[in-house]
Parts: C-alpha cells; sequence; structure tokens
C-alpha cells in the first residue's frame, strides 16, 4: 500500500485520499459482514439489541482483517482518531472519520450517518456487568470473581470471609470436586450473601472435554534423529515408538 505521508501534500489532499480509502474499506467490509451474518442468521433470534450488537461483531471481525498502516498513520497526522479503539461501535466510528475527512477536503457531508449513543453504551455495559459479576452501588467500579476452593464445601466461614472481603461473584470449578460439593459451596455462599446484604452471583464452570493420549507412534523419520539411548530406555520402559 502506498504511503498517504508523501512529502509536501497538503492537507486537503491528503484528506480527500484517505477519504477515499476509507469509503473503498468501508464498502469491503460491509459486503463481508453481511456473509458472515447471514452465516449466523439461525442464532439471532435473541431481539433487536441482540442482533446489533451481532452485527457490529461482524463488522469487527472483516474490519479486523484490513492492514490499515498507512491510513492509520495519516489519520495521526490530521489529528483525526486512528479508529484503534473503534471495537464498540466500528461502522458509526469509520462513518465519523469519514465524515469529517470529507468537510477536510472540501466536500459534501456524509448523509445519513447517525451519531454514537455513548451514554446508552455505557448504561447497557453497566448492566451487563452488574448481571453477570453481581451489583455493589456502595462499593466501586471493580467486581471481584474468586474461584472457591475445595475447601469451601465444608467451610462455610472461608466463604463467608470471601464474601465480606470484596468478592461479588464466586466461581465454582465443575472440573473438580462433585455435584453434592458444589451444592454445598453455593449453599454456604448464598448464605454469607444474604448475612451481608451483597448482591452475589454464583457462576459454574463447566468442565469441557479433556483430550488424553494414550499411546504415541513415532515414525522412522523422527526416529532416526533421536539418540539410540533413548529410544533403547523407551522400549525397556514398554513404550516402544514403533
Amino acid at each position: 500500500m502506498q504511503d498517504l505521508l508523501r512529502p509536501g501534500i497538503a492537507a486537503a489532499g491528503l484528506a480527500a485520499e484517505l477519504c477515499e480509502r476509507l469509503e473503498t474499506l468501508r464498502d469491503t467490509v460491509t459486503e463481508e459482514a453481511a456473509a458472515t451474518l447471514a452465516g449466523w442468521e439461525p442464532a439471532l433470534s435473541g431481539g433487536a439489541a441482540f442482533r446489533a450488537r451481532a452485527e457490529n461483531l461482524a463488522v469487527y471481525l472483516a474490519f479486523r482483517k484490513q492492514d490499515l498502516t498507512a491510513e492509520q498513520a495519516a489519520l495521526s497526522a490530521l489529528g483525526l482518531s486512528s479508529l484503534g479503539r473503534s471495537e464498540a461501535h466500528v461502522m458509526a466510528t469509520l462513518d465519523a472519520v469519514i465524515a469529517t475527512l470529507r468537510a477536510l477536503a472540501g466536500g459534501a457531508p456524509l448523509a445519513g450517518r447517525q451519531p454514537v449513543a455513548e451514554a446508552a453504551l455505557a448504561r447497557h455495559v453497566q448492566h451487563e456487568r452488574d448481571r453477570i459479576f453481581g451489583a455493589d452501588p456502595s462499593g466501586p467500579e471493580t467486581r471481584i470473581m474468586v474461584t472457591l476452593p475445595s475447601e469451601a464445601a465444608e467451610d462455610p466461614a472461608l466463604v463467608r470471609g470471601l464474601i465480606e472481603a470484596g468478592a461479588t461473584c464466586v466461581r465454582i470449578n465443575c472440573a473438580h470436586d462433585t455435584p453434592a460439593a458444589w451444592r454445598s459451596m453455593a449453599g454456604y455462599a448464598r448464605d454469607a450473601a444474604t448475612a451481608t446484604g451483597r448482591d452475589l452471583r454464583i457462576l459454574m464452570d463447566l468442565a469441557g472435554p479433556k483430550v488424553r493420549t494414550l499411546q504415541v507412534h513415532m515414525p522412522k523419520a523422527f526416529l532416526e534423529r533421536e539418540k539410540r539411548k533413548r529410544v533403547k530406555r523407551m522400549r525397556e520402559a514398554g513404550r516402544d515408538p514403533l
């Protein structure tokens, strides 16, 4: 990609060239995002808000595939956003930058552009934070998630101490212990939350498939590079590599 920051180029000329590139980028990203979204269509039944977030994710994925090194350097030179923090609302940010570039180049404003509802977005993030990690209206913005150890199934004082110390969410690792232990941990956590007046969340981390290697066979080409003593030790241990 040709460098936009050529010696002697005027701000208006740079803005015009950059605007043209970003408009082409916008078309590319829009087309690819639409194809991605079409593949997600069966899962987009969570309402308008959920769909809007899925659309932004599809745009973000398409946007991140592009090499914008030259464009970002030029945007910074003009004192504009380099699009490096646009993940929350990619298309709106891109449109805002294009609109500014058009103005700098003396062109017509971008029609139909909607400003980003920053306040509404912040409220949504806060709502989701509190829904997942618990609310603490009188405390700091930070939420604390603590993984309960196995001992927590038999030690209610341990669980209460963690919650009193500031935990707003406890995680139970279901890769360990038993359903009875998980039930005990959750019960102690709920009792402690009630006693302390805390808005606590309990997250159950389900264990996924575990891949286990039973036996490995090595091709002869690999064995030729191994030391004979090591291959001999493997065979003596009952682990013949062939």
